[in-house]
């Protein structure tokens, strides 16, 4: 919560559900308010959170933008279900295997992907949200890398310090 507090959050009911781009998160409020729960909705911003914490929207590369998008969910959606943070929506792109298999690491899991990810057996998912580019040049870009480990190390102690920060999510 103490990164979820530093960032602007705007309102966009131009897109579908929930987006960051590492600097900012923006909410489609029909979909916050009509379609999710307050638990649902507590589940979708710590998955903004750890999309910025992971530094996803720095991460990308060459790779195609949604797939490595749904790559992403796969961890960020594990972690959180583990970790018991929220409730998450229905559908969500989850799966214990993929996330062993990769290791817990994006860029592994992406390559586990086929192309096209809804013809994975089983799968009735979607990806919950859009990580879009972290906006800057070069420059700027590792200096929001270096802020962005800064407070992850101070989110980090102040969980701990009252009592909460699992293992596993630390």
């Amino acid at each position: 919560s103490s990164i979820l507090m530093t960032r602007p959050i705007h309102f966009d009911k131009n897109i579908s559900t929930f987006s960051t781009n590492g600097k900012d998160i923006t909410v489609n409020p029909d979909y916050s308010e009509n379609e999710l729960t307050i638990s649902q909705n507590v589940f979708v911003l710590a998955h903004e959170v750890m999309h910025i914490m992971l530094k996803h929207p720095w991460r990308r590369g060459w790779r195609d933008k949604d797939k490595f998008n749904e790559a992403c969910d796969y961890v960020v959606n594990y972690e959180l279900v583990k970790a018991k943070v929220g409730t998450p929506p229905n559908n969500i792109l989850y799966d214990e295997d993929l996330y062993k298999r990769s290791n817990g690491i994006a860029e592994k899991l992406y390559d586990l992907l086929p192309d096209k990810i809804r013809q994975l057996p089983g799968n009735k998912g979607g990806a919950l949200d859009k990580i879009e580019d972290a906006p800057g040049d070069e420059a700027t870009k590792q200096k929001d890398q270096m802020n962005i480990d800064i407070e992850t190390q101070r989110s980090i102690n102040i969980a701990k310090a009252v009592g909460w920060m699992p293992g596993d999510l630390e």
